[in-house]
């Protein structure tokens, strides 16, 4: 199992529907716009941009789903999707600005006479904090989002 600091996930699943049909569905259901969209209220079931064979969505229901970026590809000879779960880029990119600025803080910070002590807390400190909160929201958010996929375009998954 291949260790990632932040969670990616590919699934395969199978559909009822044929490809231009789960096309037309997701583009009645998602609000169009990019992913950091979310402050738009909307009766949509999903934010982002369908393309004929490819997606890349975000739920819209609640302050936690737009944690979790689906990227699809659908295959039209089989009825497939092809679906890839990526944390937002938006909270990797605030939570790498927050690391690093509070290393550089730490480094840098007169009077600290154990610099590699304190620095080496910190790490196991993000580490626990990357455990707890991102892995957590964000497996709650890639669930829900699965659930929605799931019903709407009345998927299986494929092992």
């Amino acid at each position: 199992m291949n260790f990632t600091f932040f969670p990616v996930n590919t699934s395969r699943y199978h559909s009822e529907f044929d490809a231009v049909k789960i096309s037309q569905i997701l583009k009645e259901n998602t609000l169009k716009g990019s992913l950091s969209s979310t402050a738009n209220h909307t009766n949509k079931t999903f934010i982002g941009t369908i393309e004929s064979e490819r997606f890349k969505i975000i739920s819209s229901s609640n302050s936690t789903s737009m944690f979790c970026v689906f990227e699809g590809k659908i295959l039209s000879e089989n009825n497939q999707i092809v679906m890839i779960t990526r944390l937002h880029p938006t909270f990797k990119n605030l939570f790498l600005f927050w690391f690093l600025a509070m290393i550089s803080l730490l480094i840098f910070l007169p009077g600290k006479s154990n610099k590699i002590v304190t620095i080496l807390m910190f790490i196991c400190f993000v580490l626990l904090l990357r455990q707890l909160l991102i892995t957590y929201i964000f497996k709650k958010s890639e669930a829900e989002g699965n659930k929605k996929l799931i019903q709407l375009l009345k998927m299986t998954a494929i092992q």
